[in-house]
């Protein structure tokens, strides 16, 4: 189930918000639902008939949706080791082995997932570009 809450962070880091704020702002934890609840899907597609598991994601499921997940208060201040790799040190992040990994196991199955695809694409891109391309090219998105 580590991995249903492990996908949100590439969201966090797009945005970079912490894992306080990501969890507290309604509109953001819908987004970072829908991305655990492709990767739920995923995975008890993969393991039929393990009602455990599929208990379990509905608990993570239940308790992101409600806002339970993460005390806001607690972590306001604290940001995902992403949000690190890809805004502070400019590393390539985790996400292939997050987000792709149910991306391919989505293909796999012949499960779409969209929004798991589109946070992957959206990575890549960030980590293709150097720190001050990054910033021009989001300075010119931003006065458009």
């Amino acid at each position: 189930m580590k991995l249903l809450v492990a996908c949100t962070s590439a969201k966090m880091s797009l945005v970079g918000a912490s894992i306080g704020e990501a969890f507290s702002d309604s509109r953001l934890r819908k987004e970072l639902l829908a991305i655990a609840v492709e990767a739920a899907q995923v995975l008890i597609l993969d393991a039929p008939g393990d009602g455990r598991l599929r208990a379990e994601a509905n608990r993570v499921l239940d308790l992101i949706s409600s806002g339970n997940l993460i005390k806001g208060t607690v972590m306001k201040s604290a940001y995902t080791s992403m949000h690190g790799d890809l805004n502070i040190r400019h590393q390539k992040t985790e996400t292939p082995w997050l987000n792709g990994l149910i991306v391919r196991m989505g293909r796999v199955l012949g499960l779409g997932t969209p929004v798991n695809a589109a946070i992957l694409a959206s990575i890549d891109e960030r980590e293709r570009c150097r720190p001050a391309e990054c910033t021009t090219r989001e300075a010119r998105l931003d006065s458009l």
